[in-house]
């Protein structure tokens, strides 16, 4: 049995021909025809570029993602904490939270938190209805035994160094800590480094496409961010409570992975 021969040259340069033209084609359908220089929301997929011979070369652009990451340190942190005060009534409970919110502020003063970075919920909460207990329980519209009222306090912008020393002030206060969240000291300076990079990255990408389709890469028109998800933020992340625990673990060390990712629109030439 005859083994597989290959094609004859003269047949794979037709098909090494013919997928360099689909390539062509699929390039073609994403550029992108461009409007005035803004920054935008986009609300629904752009029209096809006019690539005809005649068509204004002015009109015509291509829209490229960036992504840069970088790893970064881990600077400042900011702080959730709450306390919480059981009362026959409402108001008893919450003339009680407000006492204990001044004793966990005092004690965090104490720890060297500047007074300016405190921040005391002006307003205590009440987590269970009228006519439900603390237990949760409901009470057939009677009003509750007890009643709970809660107090947020938040730190912002604690030294990571100082961290675990604050926390174990805190709670010996009476607070308990809800979450923690860290991020290099200046977030809006790491922020436009990473943005900066991937538009860079966008124009790199985007001159080997346009090289590719026979055009010449152009100027930046548009930059949209709205991709990046800005929730968290690019280089913020939450610290556990197991790390804060942790006496073996430098705090100053932590260190996470910033992420951002841009969508560029380029004129073609």
């Amino acid at each position: 049995m005859r083994g597989w021969q290959p094609p004859p040259q003269d047949a794979r340069d037709s098909i090494v021909a013919m997928l360099r033209r689909v390539a062509r084609w699929s390039l073609a359908a994403t550029l992108l025809a461009c409007g005035p220089v803004a920054t935008r929301t986009p609300t629904h997929a752009p029209p096809a570029a006019d690539l005809r011979a005649d068509a204004p070369r002015s009109d015509r652009s291509i829209r490229m993602l960036g992504t840069a990451t970088a790893d970064v340190p881990l600077e400042v942190a900011s702080v959730r904490l709450s306390v919480r005060s059981v009362g026959d009534t409402f108001a008893a409970a919450v003339a009680d939270v407000r006492d204990r919110a001044a004793a966990v502020r005092a004690a965090l003063v104490h720890a060297g938190v500047p007074t300016d970075a405190i921040t005391v919920a002006p307003t205590p909460r009440r987590p269970f209805p009228p006519g439900v207990p603390s237990s949760g329980s409901p009470s057939n519209g009677a009003e509750a035994r007890t009643v709970d009222a809660h107090l947020s306090i938040d730190i912002e912008d604690l030294p990571l160094s100082d961290l675990r020393a604050v926390v174990e002030a805190a709670e010996a206060a009476g607070a308990k800590l809800e979450n923690v969240s860290a991020a290099p000291r200046d977030l809006a300076e790491a922020r436009a480094r990473l943005r900066a990079a991937a538009v860079e990255e966008a124009r790199r990408r985007a001159a080997i496409l346009a090289e590719a389709a026979g055009a010449r890469l152009g100027p930046v028109v548009e930059i949209d961010t709205t991709t990046e998800g800005l929730a968290s933020g690019p280089g913020r992340r939450w610290i556990t409570r197991t790390e804060i625990q942790d006496e073996d673990l430098d705090l100053t060390t932590l260190r996470t992975e910033a992420r951002s990712t841009v969508l560029v629109r380029f004129a073609l030439e």
